[in-house]
């Protein structure tokens, strides 16, 4: 549970922000003045009186999980601003302040916070507690969307970045794969904002270091999303490269390949290669079935995941009928915190394009 021990103006407009309302919304909410909202926003560093303490306390108990999720994420920046710290010790504090929904106590929030900020103490527990940090705020990007997300995320892989540069010992290794996941989700983040640029050279990166690491799934990971980054642009010749060298990493996932397997049909039909698509999709088919369940890292590779994905690509070539039932299904079977996620709508559209094909028509089905 999130608990804010003193707060200030800074973490009471966080818990407005997370909430999403305007001054005046968020003023009648609390039963305040509009002009103490605004001066909260103004003077961050400032403390409510003890009764206004409490209010703020039962606002941010009574808010939906979604909320506390994002207020999590905001609350460490007020908290340092309250502080008048620099942005080294900003991201840091956002980043223990992250660590809140992965199980740590304070006191061993408390001693990770000075592991980052004296790297040379790098141990494999802050690791694995940064880890869960990461996977925590992939799931939170579900509710929160990527806008409220890519600001934190790059100041706290900043402050990996420091810290990797003076860490030492059997760790370095450790926290150095962390780095590169980091970048991944960041890469993930600039896609889905279509900032394709940045998306693509982030993912570059992530891709010179999981070779480093020889981590598979790693690579195949960044290496697939550059694929998607094409894809997504209509270069479709390049998506099939890109995608060709995914499918082609050795320790990849059988739930990557089944899905790199698809994007390339995808690819394929968006040249006008339906024969080579639908050879695709028919492997691809099988694979989805024998994926297994996706390690941490890519979480929602799931089989539902996947068989929208078939509808993609089903949709790509005139099966729409098919895609319809595949896209679907599988958004129904998705976990409650992915149904409003942002990243659906590429897969509401093709079920809105390919319902419409259907109703009324005769499915077309190229050759």
């Amino acid at each position: 549970m999130q608990v804010i021990a003193q707060w200030t103006g800074g973490h009471a407009d966080a818990l407005r922000r997370s909430l999403r309302m305007t001054y005046e919304d968020f003023a009648e909410y609390l039963g305040v003045a509009v002009r103490t909202v605004a001066y909260w926003h103004k003077r961050p560093q400032m403390v409510p009186q003890p009764h206004m303490q409490g209010i703020l306390d039962t606002a941010l108990d009574k808010a939906p999980e979604r909320v506390k999720a994002q207020f999590a994420v905001l609350a460490g920046e007020a908290s340092s601003v309250a502080a008048g710290t620099g942005p080294l010790s900003v991201s840091v504090d956002a980043m223990t302040t992250s660590l809140d929904a992965s199980g740590p106590d304070p006191d061993e929030r408390a001693r990770i916070r000075g592991v980052l900020l004296q790297p040379s103490r790098l141990d494999e527990a802050t690791v694995a507690h940064l880890t869960q940090a990461l996977y925590g705020q992939r799931h939170a990007e579900d509710s929160l969307g990527p806008s409220m997300m890519i600001a934190p995320m790059k100041a706290q892989l900043d402050t990996l970045v420091t810290a990797l540069r003076g860490a030492s010992g059997p760790s370095k290794a450790a926290l150095m794969h962390l780095v590169a996941n980091w970048m991944t989700f960041i890469g993930w983040l600039h896609t889905a904002l279509r900032e394709y640029p940045e998306a693509d050279a982030t993912f570059a990166i992530a891709e010179e270091m999981s070779g480093e690491l020889e981590d598979g799934i790693l690579a195949c990971t960044a290496t697939s999303y550059r694929g998607y980054i094409a894809l997504l642009q209509g270069r479709h010749r390049t998506a099939i490269r890109a995608t060709a060298a995914a499918l082609g990493t050795p320790g990849a996932h059988p739930a990557q390949v089944a899905y790199d397997t698809l994007q390339t049909a995808q690819a394929y039909a968006g040249l006008g290669d339906f024969r080579e698509a639908k050879s695709l999709l028919h492997r691809a088919s099988d694979l989805v079935t024998n994926a297994g369940d996706p390690p941490e890292s890519l979480y929602w590779y799931t089989e539902p995941f996947l068989r929208m994905n078939v509808g993609l690509t089903q949709n790509s070539i005139g099966q729409y009928r098919d895609a319809a039932d595949s896209i679907r299904s599988g958004i129904a079977e998705l976990p409650a915190d992915q149904q409003n996620a942002e990243w659906l709508d590429e897969y509401q559209q093709a079920l809105n394009h390919a319902t419409g094909q259907t109703d009324g028509h005769p499915s077309s089905q190229p050759e």
